[in-house]
């Protein structure tokens, strides 16, 4: 039986928000992205990735769960959550789609990506008795949900008592460039990525997840479609080849947490998390 996924859309007060007498920008195309960062991290950016993140906690209270966050995607939220609690880390791990069903690893590669685990968790007694909480930017789950698998396995072997659940964080359309289009053509364009991710988790067996659709008129969800907080994470891209080598600290992660950590202006923004519960 199939578990039950909460998909919390979440809308920010865009409209009737001080930050309104600035202009709402949607980034609709790689070229209108500022390089720099102090420019893209707006107070409306900022909150918006607040706001995903008391979402998260709502989840997986901190002082029950271990977060870990899979890869680059995930870097602004990292930061976020770990200004709040210190059980976060990020695992890095790029391009992941090996399973059990169609590309399986080798032995020799399993035991590769269990050193690759093992120099990450390096103090698996906080995970005991706890919840880990796996969290992804996800297009269509796949990447999530094979690490979600060979992590469980790690966990297993290693562990008594845990209970491993992953979070998809979501965005409902692909094109960046959809709300530009007519009514006629976004018909053409739709691309459901939560059924996409519904029809991955079954076909990785995967029952344990949620899914946590981000406010798709907001800015972050543009800058995370067009993978712009890719180069601010902590650890560099970490393909096959590199497991069992300690990966680098990326420099410019400290960019991003400084930004992150400033305090944030007062706004007249009410966060609105509405949720619905799927069968």
């Amino acid at each position: 039986m199939k578990n039950f996924v909460i998909c919390l859309f979440l809308s920010v007060g865009l409209y009737s928000c001080s930050l309104q007498k600035d202009g709402y920008r949607s980034v609709s195309s790689i070229e209108e992205v500022p390089r720099e960062l102090s420019e893209v991290m707006t107070e409306q950016v900022k909150l918006e990735i607040s706001s995903v993140v008391d979402s998260i906690f709502k989840l997986c209270p901190p002082e029950k769960c271990i977060f870990i966050g899979l890869g680059r995607s995930p870097a602004p939220f990292i930061v976020e959550m770990k200004k709040r609690t210190e059980n976060v880390l990020t695992l890095p791990l790029s391009s992941f789609r090996y399973n059990r069903f169609e590309q399986d690893l080798s032995v020799d590669e399993v035991a590769l990506l269990q050193k690759h685990f093992s120099n990450t968790f390096l103090d698996l007694k906080k995970f005991e008795n706890r919840t880990v909480m796996l969290l992804d930017y996800a297009q269509s789950g796949s990447s999530l949900f094979a690490a979600q698998q060979y992590i469980n396995d790690y966990l297993q072997e290693n562990l008594e008592k845990f209970d491993l659940k992953s979070i998809a964080l979501t965005t409902e359309f692909h094109d960046p460039d959809f709300r530009m289009l007519d009514p006629s053509e976004q018909l053409d364009k739709f691309d459901n990525r939560i059924k996409n991710i519904y029809e991955f988790a079954d076909f990785y067996k995967i029952e344990n997840y949620e899914i946590i659709q981000l406010n798709e008129q907001g800015e972050l969800a543009d800058l995370l479609r067009l993978q712009y907080f890719d180069d601010y994470a902590e650890y560099g891209s970490m393909l096959k080849e590199g497991w069992g080598i300690s990966p680098h600290k990326n420099l410019k992660y400290r960019e991003l947490r400084e930004i992150l950590s400033s305090k944030q202006k007062t706004t007249n923004c009410l966060t609105l998390a509405r949720e619905i519960i799927i069968h």
